[in-house]
């Protein structure tokens, strides 16, 4: 609509069939989109720019069809010739806001990852101190670079966890992903107990088995549907990871099943910390009693108002919940495979346990 009315006040030829030739030059924006993604990845500002035009595009002729279905259905009547040009107007105004919208969702908030930081307390005599950081949702790839992923890991590192828990939809681009398993297991050091992985979706779609096998030759623990002890100067605990639950028709009876196979064979009253890539695992945390059961794959919905997702497609969508002792979180990711983000930033988690009787400080959730 935009480039339709900027082109007919520049030439004659465009004064007439206006919608036909939105139509085809938004066309022409969705194919420069597609060819822009197949520049090398780190290009990724060609493409999040043409997005921003079409999304700012598309919004605006959205709004303006409302618009104009309100007024026929409430206000119908015979517009007058102050009325077309004040609707002009407002048409060609709002695509500013839009497009600021879209600029900002897409250039500053999704590019800058913050800290979250919880204190939990627990009475369990198993863990006096634990530190935990989590990472989830990077999706590796054109908007999301091997060189942001070092940067990523880095910043992790320097809040100096015990271990790095990593919950799914890491490596999400088959030209790079080979490389990242590699730059995440230089990182195994870094962490004192090491870095734990679960599988996501996404790397269900880009060769699971191939980067498992790649996986199995570094120091990343990769917990599939089963539970490793861990042991600290101040912690004693199991840490169970479950597999994705691919199956739609069958997720919460694969889920079940799931968290059975990882949480079997634990003695009664052990401290379980639960991983999982879909938050419905919130659920069977709580049910298996694990303190912590930490997911990802919402990314908090990406668009939020007051901090409240708008469009809550899932149950648990994005932040901590408690069912009496046990917490669940939602991590909303460090990257997304759709660049836009609004009160929704891209993030890093990291939750410090203390038990109470031992002189633990008030809990707080950030």
């Amino acid at each position: 609509m935009l480039l339709a009315w900027a082109l007919r006040q520049d030439s004659r030829l465009f004064r007439q069939n206006t919608k036909k030739k939105a139509f085809f030059l938004n066309a022409l924006v969705v194919i420069l989109i597609y060819m822009a993604g197949l520049l090398p990845i780190g290009w990724a500002a060609p493409q999040k720019i043409l997005l921003t035009l079409f999304l700012g595009e598309f919004a605006l002729a959205a709004a303006y069809g409302l618009i104009l279905a309100v007024h026929a259905l409430f206000f119908a009547r015979v517009p007058k010739e102050a009325d077309l040009k004040r609707r002009d107007f407002l048409k060609r105004s709002f695509l500013l806001p839009i497009t600021a919208v879209l600029f900002y969702s897409g250039f500053y908030e999704s590019e800058k990852i913050i800290v979250r930081r919880y204190r939990l307390l627990t009475t369990n005599e198993d863990v006096e101190r634990l530190c935990i950081a989590q990472l989830s949702d990077v999706h590796l790839g054109r908007f999301f670079s091997l060189a942001k992923f070092r940067a990523t890991l880095e910043q992790i590192a320097a809040l100096q966890p015990e271990l790095l828990a990593v919950t799914g939809d890491i490596f999400d681009c088959d030209e790079i992903n080979d490389e990242a398993i590699a730059i995440l297991a230089q990182y195994c050091e870094r962490f004192p107990q090491g870095i734990y992985y679960c599988w996501g979706n996404h790397e269900y779609r880009h060769r699971q088995k191939h980067l498992a096998r790649l996986l199995e030759n570094t120091k990343i623990n990769v917990l599939t549907n089963r539970h490793v002890a861990v042991k600290t100067k101040a912690a004693n605990f199991y840490l169970a990871g479950v597999d994705y639950p691919l199956s739609h028709e069958h997720r919460q009876e694969q889920c079940r099943l799931y968290a059975q196979k990882a949480f079997s064979g634990l003695p009664q009253g052990a401290f379980k910390i639960l991983l999982a890539h879909h938050s419905d695992f919130l659920d069977e945390g709580f049910l298996h009693g694990a303190f912590l059961t930490l997911t990802g794959h919402t990314h908090g919905g990406q668009f939020c108002f007051l901090g409240k997702p708008i469009f809550p497609f899932f149950k648990y969508m994005k932040g901590i919940f408690q069912n009496n002792n046990c917490y669940g979180y939602v991590n909303v990711g460090a990257g997304s495979w759709f660049p836009y983000r609004f009160d929704c930033p891209p993030e890093i988690s990291l939750f410090e346990i203390r038990n109470k009787k031992k002189g633990g400080k008030a809990q707080e959730f950030a």
